[in-house]
């Protein structure tokens, strides 16, 4: 039986090469349970592999660095179910390094929502 798919639309913005950003849709086959953050390894792994995300670590809602804007709010990617549909950005508050990477050294922003 084959997975359904969903679809994506995630920001795409190289600073210094790209003069606006875009929105590239991406469809991926959904298993149950699956996050936004599985979506965006599966869209790398297996359909765009030039697609920028910041480093993860955990998986628990501890470290924060999965944080994206995902319909229109800041939240933890690894800890949001995906739905077809979502529009995925980089969070809110940090500097833009490529895509959906920001660079979170510059200080925690808040929490995201749940």
């Amino acid at each position: 039986m084959a997975l359904p798919e969903i679809k994506l639309k995630v920001y795409r913005f190289t600073p210094g090469r790209d003069i606006q950003a875009e929105y590239r849709e991406y469809k991926v086959e959904k298993t149950e349970k699956m996050s936004v953050l599985s979506a965006l390894q599966y869209i790398y792994e297996n359909l765009d592999g030039s697609l920028s995300m910041s480093g993860y670590f955990c998986y628990r809602k501890l470290c924060g660095l999965c944080q994206l804007r995902i319909n229109g709010k800041n939240r933890l990617s690894c800890r949001t179910a995906v739905k077809d549909g979502m529009i995925i950005e980089p969070p809110e508050g940090y500097p833009l390094i490529k895509d959906l990477a920001v660079d979170f050294s510059t200080g925690w922003k808040g929490k995201p929502g749940r």
